[in-house]
């Protein structure tokens, strides 16, 4: 038996490991049986707390080393994270990273793919790879996933993106085209993921708010979910006029896709005539690649990409995903995460009842939990499943109308507040003839820009709904508002 003994200072740490190796094991360091004892000191007191120990099968510590909690590679599911990022959202996703690890991944040091059209920097791998627990892996996206294919007209993609500049979000985008098409058929494909069976997507700009006390990818894979997510709304009916019809073509000439028990009564309330518009905020998701692998969908997403609705219209692959898994998959094989506190901008997720919060030490502010509002389809999910809604839901409604007065009080007041400062601003630039862009939106992002405006419209709809509410006003008459009560959320409506 060989004991090594290895002390750290650091944090007062003293880790001790013993282990015994045959003769034929000697020749690779990954092989063997052994026991590894942690123990932490709070100096000076001599006094130690045993941490852990464990035999066969080993531990597996994070790349970080001091302070974690060790965990067997053999409860781990194969499964990964996945992002598709460019170099010059470095900051914003290193937000995004920290927090799923220190929330949930620093536990169990599952691996991360970054994605991108164009080659990754020294710097984005360099700081992205010291902050994840698990391995970093960075690949290229194929040309041929992110280009036209040949029967697209591109003449006519680029008057459609002319055309719809200013009506919705990304109208005039082409990347964001290229992106909903990728995350729609290709991603899953790609020979960095082709060796997982779960992923689960991450973007910058979010953030998880409580203790993920349990593993997601087991959960999945223990009970049979190929799908799941936190955040449902309604889609912008503006960007996908033609993607139902185009749904109804496939069922009629793939019958033998569609699931027995489905969720069509998600997607649907008029059993399938029209769509309702409730999709899975896929900005979010944990799933099976294994399905998104399978014959089923990639005959549906091979169906829809032959129509050109991503390039002619504004598909996004929320819709395409959600309405895969609603009609292909079994209803009780999607899940909801309450546990997971998530937001994206402008939507959180917030667990909903103060003694579930509280548990998960939760940090998200109730007040801007979207489950319940008007536009949010989880009251339809529950409905189709048969699931009481949570205590304390109905204590939320109030809070949240507050939050939306005091939300859109504040930016009528900075509203006015820049008004007066680019007023100041061109008294003060007239005589020198400067060309000044004023108030700084020009030096931001358009992603950013489009996520503060879609933010402020989607608490205007708020305050003006819990208002109605207040007021016993009844519901919109309009069975084209009921239908599509989210298309105010866009700001160039």
């Amino acid at each position: 038996m060989t004991f090594n003994i290895r002390s750290f200072f650091l944090g007062g740490l003293c880790m001790i490991t013993a282990s015994t190796r045959s003769s034929s094991a000697r020749t690779s360091a990954n092989r063997h049986q052994g026991i590894v004892i942690a123990i932490f000191f709070e100096f000076p007191h001599p006094n130690a707390v045993l941490l852990a120990v464990h035999n066969d099968p080993p531990f597996s510590w994070s790349q970080r080393g001091l302070g974690e909690i060790a965990r067997s590679d053999s409860q781990r599911v194969n499964a990964t994270f996945v992002t598709l990022t460019r170099n010059s959202d470095l900051w914003e996703l290193v937000k995004s990273i920290r927090s799923v690890e220190d929330r949930f991944n620093r536990n169990h040091g599952y691996d991360w793919v970054f994605l991108n059209d164009v080659p990754f920097d020294e710097e984005f791998k360099n700081v992205t790879s010291s902050l994840t627990s698990g391995k970093a892996y960075y690949g290229l996206v194929p040309k041929e996933h992110w280009s036209y294919p040949h029967w697209i007209d591109q003449s006519r993609a680029a008057q459609t993106r002319k055309e719809t500049a200013t009506r919705y979000m990304y109208g005039g985008s082409e990347s964001y085209r290229h992106m909903c098409r990728f995350f729609s058929g290709f991603f899953f494909r790609h020979e960095l993921l082709e060796k997982y069976e779960y992923y689960w997507r991450v973007e910058p700009e979010t953030e998880l708010f409580c203790d993920i006390d349990f593993d997601p990818f087991r959960f999945m894979k223990d009970n049979g979910k190929k799908y799941s997510f936190v955040i449902s709304q309604h889609e912008f009916e503006a960007t996908i006029p033609s993607l139902w019809s185009t749904i109804k073509s496939f069922v009629k000439t793939h019958p033998e896709h569609v699931a027995q028990g489905n969720s069509l009564g998600f997607l649907s309330n008029d059993g399938g005539e029209t769509y309702n518009g409730c999709h899975f905020w896929s900005n979010f998701e944990i799933g099976s690649l294994n399905w998104l692998r399978s014959q089923q969908y990639l005959d549906f997403f091979t169906f829809l990409d032959k129509e050109g609705g991503f390039f002619y219209e504004r598909w996004g692959d929320a819709p395409v995903h959600s309405i895969a898994a609603g009609l292909m998959l079994k209803k009780e094989e999607i899940h909801f995460f309450n546990e997971i506190a998530y937001y994206h901008p402008p939507f959180m997720h917030c667990p909903t009842g103060e003694p579930l919060k509280r548990e998960l030490k939760c940090h998200c502010n109730q007040r801007r939990n979207f489950d319940w509002m008007e536009w949010s389809c989880l009251p339809q999910f529950f409905e189709l499943h048969q699931l009481p809604k949570p205590s304390g839901y109905e204590e939320e409604l109030p809070l949240i109308a507050e939050e939306a007065d005091r939300l859109v009080e504040d930016d009528r007041i900075a509203q006015a507040n820049d008004l007066a400062e680019a007023e100041r601003m061109a008294v003060g630039t007239e005589s020198t003839g400067n060309q000044h862009i004023i108030l700084g939106e020009a030096k931001q992002s358009e992603s950013d820009i489009m996520n503060r405006r879609a933010e402020k419209a989607a608490w205007k709809r708020i305050s003006s709904f819990m208002t109605r509410r207040r007021k016993g006003l009844p519901r919109p008459s309009s069975k084209k508002e009921r239908r599509r009560p989210g298309r105010n959320m866009d700001p160039s409506a």
